[in-house]
């Protein structure tokens, strides 16, 4: 079907049930950041694939919101459709809902599916539009009757991940969020996050891309645990799960149970919560309340923290062989973009434990590195040559650990602007990483340090600086984050333990893109009340893109401490060739 065809059977849709307004977002019955392709609504209706945006259908519009991560893209994408671009410039804010208030006539029914919309998004809707005397109406998936090839539901096998790895099994875990519960004087809780139950019941599958995660719903009461899940999915699981009392009901059966449970108290998280499952447990019954999970996964523990620095050696290696391997082979042959994002999967598959790429990889050459979330696709991507700079951001999922790193790199002789930017985006990476600061510190109080030198040079990035990394989960969690403004993640204190990713960067529409990113562990410091961070990712920077009469000279003796570690940690893994590579990028400046 074209887009203009889907719209027409969506507006059909739209008129049957009195909906003047229709929103799809791009969220999954789990509030997760990546879906399955069942799930994929908004792309299919509106061709646009990032992994952000809000589309909202009327009679006579049809829009998509997304973030400046992404407006290059959009334009790009939604360029031959009757869609429309909506520009976010504030990521708290629900604009399409402002929009609609402004555009829709009084007491106008808006949509939208409630296993897609959370308890928490339903009240922010429900406060903008009330204003209007608009309805909010949650009762329609307008989207399945429409699409008639729908992917099903994926039925990928889940597998437990052994003590070894995660550093508690799954009665340990089990009994951390009982304590909780009861602490909070409730029945149970209903995780609902898929990465949340995942870690729970040291569970993983791979029914996201990228994202080795189990679609499931998880009710733990005081006595038992129950599983909502298609039972095909843990046919090999199912023993190992009922030593640990927890039983296996279908998937979709979860609303009835929650409805069965006759006035149980039940802790949720109303931003992970769809309406739907709210409405099945009663408003009586849910004790609302920020996620426990949330924060006993944020906070690695000894286990988890061991195996992921073997985990983030490998991915060294890895990049190492692919960054040689790009070096020697652009002059001889032609390499896209594409081409060097296979080769990036490739080594990294030759790792021991790899499960797949932690996230599409971002390989953007010249112009295309301003693109921040710019993902080659091999029929359109640009070649690579031995001309300006490439930014390649990429990750792995190995079973010890999930990594994310980018480096940028020149190609040819890079410009004087190109080496003052890159060296202003490392004086931030390095004042981030560097930094000690009080327990209670958090993250959108440290985010200044990794834009102040840009800032002094009236330049700035538009994306956040940093985020949360889970343990072989989403690349993307939180509960903490480095961000300019406030939010939930930016706002949380941070933690020995937490793993988060410092990543400054700066683009030229264009012309390039920069970006330097590690991931940093958070640690106590030796001044009493204090944290501080350890680097723990290894590749090194590219010292051609280095002004070193920029850098003071903590600044130099930081970025030599870290080349040494690169070596000493990397070069014993590899050929003597690639060794032979990297000794040169590693020397002192």
């Amino acid at each position: 079907m074209l887009i203009s065809e889907k719209l027409s059977c969506l507006r059909s849709e739209m008129k049957k049930h009195g909906i003047d307004a229709y929103i799809i977002p791009s969220s999954d019955p789990h509030q997760s950041e990546y879906v399955a392709d069942h799930w994929k609504s908004r792309e299919w209706i509106s061709g646009f694939d990032g992994s952000a945006g809000t589309v909202v259908v009327t009679h006579t519009h049809a829009g998509l919101w997304t973030d400046s991560r992404y407006f290059l893209q959009a334009e790009e994408q939604l360029s031959n459709s009757e869609f429309v671009l909506h520009k976010i410039f504030d990521r708290t804010t629900p604009n399409h809902i402002a929009w609609l208030s402004e555009n829709l006539d009084d007491e106008s029914t808006i949509g939208i599916d409630g296993n897609l919309c959370s308890r928490y998004q339903k009240r922010i809707y429900q406060k903008k539009i009330n204003a209007k005397g608009h309805t909010l109406n949650t009762s329609h998936d307008l989207i399945d009757p429409v699409w008639k090839d729908r992917p099903p539901r994926p039925l990928e096998k889940a597998f437990i991940l052994e003590k070894n790895f995660t550093g508690l099994d799954i009665n340990e875990k089990l009994k951390k969020i009982r304590k909780h519960v009861c602490e909070q004087n409730a029945d149970g809780i209903l995780i609902t996050g898929l990465d949340e139950i995942s870690w729970a019941l040291n569970l993983r599958s791979n029914d996201i891309e990228f994202n080795p995660l189990c679609i499931s719903f998880l009710l733990i009461e005081m006595k038992k645990a129950t599983l909502f899940v298609d039972q095909s999915k843990v046919d090999d699981v199912k023993s190992e799960l009922a030593k640990n009392r927890i039983e296996i009901s279908d998937y979709e059966s979860i609303n009835a149970y929650l409805k069965a449970l006759n006035g149980a108290a039940i802790m949720i998280d109303e931003s992970t919560c769809n309406i739907n499952l709210f409405n099945a447990l009663g408003a009586d019954n849910a004790i609302i309340s920020p996620s426990i999970v949330t924060n006993l996964k944020g906070n690695k523990n000894e286990a988890e923290i061991s195996n992921l620095r073997f985990a983030l050696i490998k991915d060294g290696v890895a990049l190492c062989h692919a960054f040689h391997w790009l070096e020697n082979n652009i002059n001889i042959q032609t390499v896209t973009e594409f081409d060097f994002s296979e080769k990036l999967t490739e080594y990294r598959s030759h790792q021991h434990d790899f499960k797949g790429e932690s996230f599409s990889p971002i390989v953007g050459f010249a112009d295309n590195g301003a693109v921040i979330h710019y993902r080659p696709v091999k029929e359109t991507a640009k070649q690579i040559k031995s001309e300006n700079i490439l930014l390649c951001d990429s990750g792995g999922q190995f079973i010890d650990g999930t990594t994310d790193i980018t480096r940028t790199i020149a190609l040819g002789t890079p410009t004087s602007e190109q080496i003052k930017n890159n060296t202003l985006v490392l004086k931030g990476h390095i004042a981030l990483a560097a930094a000690k600061f009080p327990k209670g510190t958090t993250g959108v109080q440290l985010d200044i340090l990794a834009r102040q030198a840009l800032w002094s040079e009236g330049k700035n990035f538009l994306h956040g600086t940093g985020h949360g990394v889970g343990f072989f989960l989403n690349v993307h969690e939180g509960p903490q984050g480095f961000t300019a403004g406030p939010s939930s993640r930016g706002n949380t204190k941070f933690e020995a333990g937490m793993v988060t990713s410092n990543e400054p960067g700066y683009y030229v529409d264009g012309e390039y893109g920069i970006r330097i990113e590690n991931l940093i562990l958070c640690t106590e410091s030796s001044f009493e009340n204090f944290l501080e961070f350890e680097t723990i990712s290894f590749f090194p920077f590219d010292r051609n893109l280095i002004n070193k009469s920029m850098l003071s000279e903590i600044e130099i003796d930081w970025v030599n401490d870290y080349h040494r570690k690169v070596w000493d940690l990397l070069s014993p893994h590899l050929p003597e060739e690639i060794q032979n590579w990297l000794e040169p990028q590693c020397k002192a400046l």
